[in-house]
C-alpha cells in the first residue's frame, strides 16, 4: 500500500474527533399545542415564547427601546420579551384614560390613571412572566416577559424551534403561552452536540380571567 494511501485508510479508521469540552451545544425540539375542543382562542405554537430559565447570561441581550402601546383598548405588542433590568415604556395611544397594573409576583406595578398622549414606563429587575391589564377595561390582556440570558425564542407556525450557542450543562427548558399552563423539561446540553426535546401546551377555558387590582369584578363603564 503506497504511503498515500495509508495516510487516507489510518484517517478513514481513526474516531471523530470529541468536541472540546466547553463546546456550546443545540437544541431543537417542538411545542405542540393542544387546544380547547370548544372555544379555542389559539392561533397557533407560533404564540409561545420558549427560553432557557437557569442558563448563564452570555451572549448578547437584546437592546430596546422597548415600548408596549396602549391602541384600540389592546396591548400592542401583546407579548413583549425583555432582558432583566430592561425599562418599558407604555404610551397611551387610545382617546380613554388607562391605568396599567400587573399583579406578577417580583413584578408587581401600579401606573395609576393616565390621560391620551401621555407615557409612562416601568423597570423589570426580576425574570419571570408578568401579566398586564387595564383596571378600566377588562379586555386588555398583555404580557412582557422578562428573561435573564438570551437563550429564548419564538416558535415557528409549526411549533419547531432552535436555540444556539447554548453553554454545555443542565437547565430547565420551559415553554409558555398565553392560553394555559407553562410546560417545563429538564435538558442536558452535551459540548458540541445537538439536543432534541418535545414540548406540550394545553389551552385552558379560564386562561384570561382576571379581576381588577383590587380584586373586584369589573362593572360595565
Amino acid at each position: 500500500m503506497s504511503r498515500r494511501r495509508a495516510i487516507l485508510a489510518a484517517a478513514l479508521l481513526a474516531p471523530a474527533a470529541a468536541a472540546p469540552a466547553g463546546a456550546p451545544g443545540e437544541l431543537r425540539g417542538e411545542v405542540v399545542v393542544v387546544r380547547r375542543s370548544v372555544g379555542s382562542q389559539v392561533k397557533g405554537p407560533e404564540e409561545a415564547v420558549v427560553f432557557l430559565e437557569d442558563a448563564p447570561a452570555v451572549g448578547e441581550m437584546p437592546r430596546g427601546p422597548f415600548v408596549v402601546e396602549q391602541v384600540g383598548k389592546t396591548f400592542d405588542p401583546p407579548v413583549l420579551i425583555v432582558p432583566r433590568g430592561a425599562t418599558v415604556e407604555f404610551p397611551n395611544h387610545d382617546i380613554y384614560h388607562h391605568n396599567i397594573f400587573s399583579l406578577s409576583p417580583s413584578n408587581a406595578f401600579d401606573l395609576g390613571l393616565y390621560e391620551p398622549g401621555a407615557t409612562r414606563s416601568v423597570t423589570f429587575e426580576h425574570p419571570g412572566i408578568v401579566a398586564l391589564y387595564c383596571n378600566i377595561h377588562p379586555q386588555m390582556l398583555g404580557y412582557v416577559v422578562v428573561v435573564a440570558n438570551p437563550f429564548f425564542t419564538r416558535p415557528a407556525a409549526d411549533g419547531s424551534f432552535a436555540l444556539r450557542g447554548v453553554p454545555p450543562g443542565k437547565y430547565h427548558l420551559v415553554a409558555w403561552f398565553p392560553f394555559g399552563r407553562t410546560a417545563r423539561e429538564v435538558v442536558r446540553v452535551a459540548p458540541g452536540q445537538r439536543t432534541r426535546v418535545r414540548l406540550v401546551v394545553r389551552e385552558r377555558a379560564d386562561a384570561s380571567r382576571h379581576s381588577r387590582k383590587d380584586g373586584s369584578p369589573y362593572t360595565a363603564y
